[in-house]
């Protein structure tokens, strides 16, 4: 960091050849150098942009919300990179041609002018000399990006005026509220009407009593159906809130952990506030729904540990999914951030290449560090993406209630994955976990475990916080 050269260029510039406490604060004020903890990071091209609006960027590129939010530059592009340095001050092009003055910009921005970097070539040997070296350019500048945008947004403000401005305050249309309030009725809805399903309720059977002959229904009638609508009711009670601040903190759409609430759904209101502005109601609607459905399955199987007993074993989960874990049991603890990709056996590969499916194509599309997180493989969010891509297949008529997922529907999302189509996001969350664990049940086999897996939790009768359902509450 050359403090002395930079300041004796703004003297020049300010025609100033005496420098005192305070005409030193106008310089640096008015400098277009950025300041932190990182020393002097860039001498940025163009003026104009705000500390606040850069301190927002970083923010959101930290919490991920590009996943969803178009307004935020997505770092794991050329062109989202571009637009990233765009976005806080840098004048170059954005044509997703990632060259020299790409190069130039952001090595400026992260190690400073003074560091001479001005190629692509001397960029990446010294990103993978800082320890990113994850595989392709790509991944190791967004990693890389995402970590340097972690570290300011935790020492930057963004004002109200930016706040405001880019639509973080909490002031948001009756229409998306009451929108939101039927997304979460009809999420209710659809748990009650699923587990009310004879096909489900015998899927319960044999998994709690071993078979579904006529006395084990009666008792999944009777003894365990009672419970879920129990818990489904309190759910219904509590409702959601609006928790924005804090769920774009970690980026998330909805949640139940942490500072929500027992039995409620959190919601990121800004989240969907920008997916009416961008895609209409209808289709902010569907997507609530969905995540309704997905965070409703984490309260049955998390939020009431030590009250339900899990119906779906790990050991059952992982027939579907060899690589399923809990990554909030303590054993958990120092496991590694990424997930190694299992082999692809031969029979898999047969399988496949018969239901006409690239598994080298596969394999590749889920062979990056975004996808080799554990988060990826973690237990209740397998259960939760399967219950959303249900939902979402059900609404669609593409099954009944409680119905089987069949094969041809599986390739033909499995097809759109790999041509980078519209698909399902949690089915593509879901189908992640399987590709890394080396495809392995082989697909057919995969459908069927998949199809076996019956949701959510049964009751613990001996709880005192839930009292048994009266019989008109069973109805």
């Amino acid at each position: 960091m050359n403090l002395i050269r930079i300041l004796t260029e703004n003297m020049i510039r300010f025609r100033t050849k005496n420098i005192t406490s305070a005409n030193l604060k106008t310089i640096l004020d008015k400098s277009p150098i950025v300041i932190n903890e990182y020393g002097i990071k860039s001498s940025l091209l163009t003026e104009g942009v705000s500390e606040s609006m850069r301190c927002w960027y970083y923010t959101q590129v930290a919490n991920w919300t590009f996943e969803y939010d178009k307004r935020v530059p997505d770092p794991y592009n050329t062109k989202g990179v571009q637009d990233f340095l765009i976005a806080i001050g840098h004048n170059i092009k954005s044509d997703g041609s990632f060259g020299d003055e790409t190069a130039k910009a952001l090595a400026t921005w992260r190690y400073g002018a003074s560091a001479g970097i001005v190629t692509v070539d001397k960029l990446w040997s010294k990103i993978k000399s800082d320890g990113y070296n994850f595989g392709t350019m790509n991944e190791d500048v967004g990693e890389m990006i995402i970590d340097i945008c972690d570290d300011l947004a935790k020492s930057c403000v963004i004002d109200q005026q930016t706040s405001v401005k880019m639509d973080l305050a909490n002031s948001y249309p009756r229409e998306l509220r009451d929108q939101l309030d039927s997304s979460f009725i009809a999420a209710i809805k659809y748990w009650e009407d699923y587990l009310n399903n004879f096909n489900v309720q015998m899927k319960i059977s044999v998994n709690l009593y071993g078979s579904s002959n006529m006395p084990n229904m009666i008792k999944t009638q009777q003894d365990i159906i009672p419970w879920y609508m129990s818990v489904l009711n309190l759910i219904k009670k509590n409702r959601w809130v609006d928790r924005s601040a804090e769920a774009a903190e970690d980026g998330a759409a909805m949640y139940v952990a942490g500072d929500c609430p027992p039995l409620t759904v959190c919601v990121n209101m800004g989240y969907y506030l920008t997916i009416y502005k961008q895609s209409g109601i209808k289709i902010m609607g569907r997507k609530a729904k969905e995540s309704f459905v997905h965070e409703i399955q984490h309260i049955m199987w998390e939020k009431l540990k030590g009250i339900v007993k899990p119906i779906n074993s790990r050991a059952n989960i992982k027939l579907a999914f060899p690589l399923a874990y809990d990554s909030y049991a303590p054993s958990a603890t120092g496991v590694s951030k990424q997930l190694a990709q299992a082999q692809i056996s031969q029979s898999s590969k047969n399988d496949l290449t018969a239901n006409g499916i690239d598994y080298n194509k596969l394999q590749a599309y889920y062979n990056t560090i975004k996808w080799r997180k554990t988060y990826t493989c973690h237990e209740t969010e397998l259960l939760s993406r399967l219950a959303a891509y249900r939902q979402y297949l059900t609404d669609r008529n593409v099954i009944q209630m409680g119905g089987t997922i069949l094969l041809p529907t599986i390739i033909s999302d499995i097809k759109k994955i790999i041509n980078n189509d519209n698909v399902h996001w949690n089915f593509k969350m879901m189908i992640g976990c399987w590709v890394l664990g080396g495809m392995t049940p082989k697909l057919t086999d995969f459908v069927n475990k998949l199809n076996a897996l019956a949701k959510n939790s049964i009751q613990d009768k001996n709880n005192v916080n839930l009292k048994q359902p009266d019989q008109d509450e069973r109805t």
